[in-house]
């Protein structure tokens, strides 16, 4: 099953981490770019939930930015209107 590109900053390079999780082995779905991830779950539950997950509209392909807040992490901040 293939995964969509992350829906917060549209990268397509997404990873599947394998995980123990209490004593069983699951995944871990993470965005590669801006570290979005999924909690520990069988390996077709995590891409049916990863692609459930609303992706970013058409509208956000440009202006869009990637900040990063000390204590709120990355977040992306997006320009639907093009006016700065």
């Amino acid at each position: 099953m293939e995964l969509l590109p992350c829906p917060l900053c549209g990268n397509d390079e997404i990873d599947i981490d394998p995980v123990t999780h209490e004593g069983e082995t699951m995944c871990v779905v993470r965005c590669d770019c801006c570290g979005v991830s999924l909690a520990p779950n069988g390996l077709e539950m995590s891409h049916a939930i990863w692609n459930q997950r609303a992706s970013r509209p058409a509208e956000a392909t440009e202006p869009y930015q990637i900040l990063e807040h000390p204590a709120m992490g990355r977040f992306q901040v997006v320009n639907l209107g093009g006016k700065a």
